[in-house]
């Protein structure tokens, strides 16, 4: 059952405003969910953190319906096994919808019902749930903690809010393909929906990205297997040496970063970015520059995200020119620093700069000391890659989310770090035609 709470714990902070999702996870076979749940040494420590009692206060009575009344007790024990059956024989998604105002919105798909399995459900449904208006999905209730679900196309689908199942229902999920473990599908419109037209009509990402993995048997996780991302056919991403103060520039608290190469757009001033943007970076030698953009969690209202970008004569008047080309209208104050000798630093925040700085210094533990392995895979010739550490991005929500009392707490401190023990992805690679594949290097 604990492998279900995984997924279904998701799903209790639902609300959506229409959108498409922004990401989904695919897992082609839902057992390795399970054994992951009973086997993986990370999962293991969680159930005894108070993180995980934490949530079962409010997920219990939903979950193992440990309320007042017997009749929720086997009613609660029925959705254990039906859904316990059914995730141990099939695929299923999780997927992320986002609109304003809305928090964590989750729905789950289960696919390739079999007629006795759709036929178990239909009869739960009729005997426990309450139709919608349209009588599209049915609701069920257990102590104010409501869940809807819909079956369609041979899937289940389910979320607590009904506009979540219908838009997960109206899809045909019968066509789809799993062809590794797990896949990671990061919807670009939606994900970055600010410079998209950017990323298509001028850098030439034509697509979703999709990050796959594969399952690891002997530890119960899975690891980063290949990556892809689809490209015009006029695309300016090069293939170049990273400098190697590109990589030590990055500090371990960066959860979440990406790099691509690109034509090359220096120096950054008005004139020249404008014939930039106009040639679509066609330059005098096509040679490209390595630009990383990261995310180093919040501070206060201000996002610390940081670009980085090779730059190495920066005197007076390059200075200048940028503060010319980023804060003239007074909106929005970019700072900026040249740090790691050669290395041009842009970032709202005076604090993401700091951590930057402290990383070139080697006061700070830098984004290579995670693995010999990932320092030898930046060392290559690259078109693109990607970082995600699980742990890190986890510990900044739970930083942000706790009020100063609680984060003085010894269990609190605790938490913070077993959730740093999460699991970390690389991915690098080239552009092979109209596609940037990438690679998932071992830890």
């Amino acid at each position: 059952m604990k492998a279900f709470f995984l997924l279904i714990c998701l799903t209790l902070t639902s609300a959506w405003g229409g959108e498409d999702y922004k990401y989904r996870i695919w897992v082609k076979d839902a057992s390795n969910l399970k054994q992951l749940s009973d086997k993986n040494s990370w999962v293991q420590k969680f159930y005894d953190d108070v993180l995980y009692q934490g949530l079962m206060i409010r997920l219990a009575p939903f979950l193992f319906a440990v309320g007042q009344d017997n009749k929720s007790v086997w009613k609660g024990r029925l959705i254990d096994f039906i859904f316990e059956n059914i995730l141990a024989n099939h695929s299923l998604s999780v997927s992320y919808y986002a609109s304003a105002g809305s928090a964590s919105p989750v729905g789950i798909t289960i696919y390739g019902l079999s007629e006795t399995e759709n036929a178990l459900i239909k009869v739960f449904s009729d005997f426990f749930g309450e139709k919608n208006a349209d009588q599209k999905i049915s609701m069920i209730n257990f102590r104010n903690n409501k869940i809807g679900f819909a079956i369609h196309h041979n899937c289940l689908s389910l979320a607590r809010n009904p506009l979540v199942v219908e838009k997960l229902a109206a899809e045909d999920c019968s066509k789809f393909q799993f062809e590794s473990d797990a896949v990671l599908r990061i919807k670009t419109e939606k994900m970055f929906s600010s410079f998209y037209p950017l990323l298509k009509n001028f850098v030439g990402v034509n697509g979703d990205i999709d990050l796959n993995f594969k399952w690891n048997n002997s530890k119960s996780n899975f690891v980063a297997d290949e990556a892809k991302i689809k490209l015009l056919e006029k695309n300016i991403f090069r293939k170049e040496k990273l400098p190697i103060n590109l990589f030590n520039a990055i500090p371990t608290e960066a959860g979440l970063w990406g790099l691509i190469n690109l034509a090359d757009m220096r120096p950054l001033d008005k004139e020249s970015l404008k014939n930039y943007f106009l040639t679509q970076g066609k330059g005098k030698d096509n040679t490209g520059v390595p630009v990383v953009y990261m995310f180093l969690g919040m501070e206060k209202n201000i996002s610390k995200t940081v670009l980085l970008i090779p730059y190495q004569s920066f005197n007076q008047e390059a200075q200048n020119k940028l503060v010319e080309l980023f804060n003239e209208t007074g909106t929005y104050e970019v700072k900026f620093k040249h740090v790691c000798k050669d290395i041009l630093a842009l970032s709202p925040s005076l604090e993401a700069l700091a951590q930057v700085e402290g990383s070139c210094a080697k006061k700070n533990p830098r984004f290579v000391q995670w693995s010999d392995k990932y320092e030898d895979a930046m060392s290559e010739a690259l078109s693109g890659a990607a970082f995600v550490h699980m742990g890190i991005l986890t510990s900044q929500s739970l930083k942000l989310g706790s009020p100063p009392e609680i984060q003085s707490t010894d269990e609190y401190k605790k938490s913070l770090s077993l959730l740093t023990e999460l699991p970390h992805f690389l991915w690098t690679g080239i552009k092979d035609g109209k596609d940037l594949m990438m690679k998932g290097i071992d830890q």
